[in-house]
């Protein structure tokens, strides 16, 4: 953006320009991240850096920005901006004292009531955390120009009907319930924020859940500890892996928190209970030896006549 300003000169008689100003924008997409002030000789005069967040769609851009301005950095001195519901910059704090550096009030249609602050001059993103231009007062959406004052955009719509029967009709009319991100259509501003809500809503459910989720594998996990237990055989020589158990009440196993070891001269195979509740009982009722296990889904020695189709100890089927 260029500025120039234009003198007649009556002896010559046409008119001379004289460069006073050159800004450039540095943009990514649609959010401006620096703001750079040329003189007329080209010098760089001042510079400003724009820090974006998310807006009110919840992402960086989807709403163009609006409501997504976290911080301006002019020279030395930095500012925060404090938007109301609808992203519009209604205050800017003084990041060194606290105070604030600038305030403003709107009308419905985002005309200036009000700006006082030592800052209002050099603080331009305003109404809808749009630019405001300093000389016009109009504001720039990224594909036309509104004009606060008279409440309509200066140029048709670039999406012709399909944004509206008038072209050139800003938000509806209803601009205390609608935002116009970019220029071309507008955003019920409940919707946004709906929108919003379920967004960090399934966020923090999708947390909730996985914490949960890891909360039930710990448990699991030390539930399924033992910290000790003693195995006594219900009969001799089994298939499932007992090996010179001499009797009916040996001591097949025993072990405790420093690690599980077989008794003397006894080979143990061990199966994982399979969850069922008449299983795990009589396991418990047959043992009763079993010291100290954290749960009764634990790890069970599968005798061949102990099953839980057939217990020989409490009977059930």
């Amino acid at each position: 953006m260029k500025k120039e300003v234009f003198d007649w000169d009556d002896v010559a008689g046409d008119w001379e320009s004289t460069p006073v100003e050159t800004i450039a924008f540095l943009y990514d997409e649609w959010n401006v991240l620096a703001e750079l002030a040329y003189d007329g000789a080209g010098t760089l005069a001042s510079s400003r850096t724009y820090t974006w967040g998310l807006d009110l769609s919840g992402t960086l851009q989807g709403a163009g920005g609006v409501g997504g301005l976290l911080a301006v950095t002019a020279g030395a001195d930095a500012y925060y901006p404090a938007c109301d519901g609808n992203g519009n910059v209604m205050a800017y704090v003084d990041a060194s004292t606290g105070g604030l550096a600038a305030e403003f009030e709107y009308g419905p249609f985002g005309e200036p009531l009000r700006g006082t602050g030592a800052a209002v001059a050099e603080l331009n993103y305003r109404f809808s955390t749009k630019y405001t231009d300093p000389e016009s007062g109009h504001l720039y959406y990224g594909y036309r120009y509104y004009d606060p004052v008279i409440g309509r955009w200066l140029s048709r719509d670039p999406l012709c009907e399909l944004g509206g029967i008038n072209l050139y009709t800003f938000c509806l009319n209803s601009q205390t319930n609608n935002i116009d991100p970019l220029g071309m259509y507008s955003v019920y501003v409940v919707l946004t924020v709906l929108v919003v809500t379920m967004f960090i809503l399934e966020q923090i459910l999708s947390s909730l859940v996985a914490e949960a989720a890891q909360m039930v594998e710990e448990y699991i996990t030390r539930q399924a500890v033992i910290t000790a237990i003693e195995v006594r055989a219900n009969e001799t020589n089994s298939t499932h892996g007992f090996v010179d158990a001499s009797g009916y009440g040996q001591i097949l196993f025993s072990g405790d928190v420093d690690g599980l070891s077989p008794a003397d001269g006894v080979v143990l195979a061990f199966f994982h209970c399979d969850g069922d509740d008449l299983t795990v009982e009589c396991v418990l009722r047959y043992t009763r030896e079993i010291v100290g296990t954290n749960s009764r889904t634990t790890v069970y020695v599968d005798l061949d006549s102990f099953t839980e189709e057939n217990c020989p100890v409490c009977g059930q089927n």
